[in-house]
Parts: C-alpha cells; sequence; structure tokens
C-alpha cells in the first residue's frame, strides 16, 4: 500500500514502482532501493 501512496505522491513511473515492489519482497532490497532513490532525488535537486 505504501508504495502506491509513494507512486501517486513522488509521481513514480510504473517502472519504479514495480521495482520497489520487488525491493519489498528481497532481504537487502530496501536498502538498495532507498540508496537509488537519494540518488535520484539529489540529481533532481542539481
Amino acid at each position: 500500500m505504501t508504495v502506491v501512496v509513494a507512486t501517486i505522491v513522488h509521481r513514480w513511473s510504473f517502472l519504479r514502482m514495480l521495482a520497489a515492489f520487488v525491493a519489498s519482497l528481497l532481504p537487502f532490497g530496501p536498502f538498495i532501493m532507498d540508496r537509488r532513490i537519494r540518488n535520484s532525488t539529489a540529481a533532481e535537486q542539481k
């Protein structure tokens, strides 16, 4: 449910939403997804 809310609020693409969902099922997936989100957010702010 949180992935859907994040998709709507942050206007993520379907591919990013799918990646976040899959990452939530993998043992270290959330850590990897968090790093990618931080990197993309930092790049957008520059």
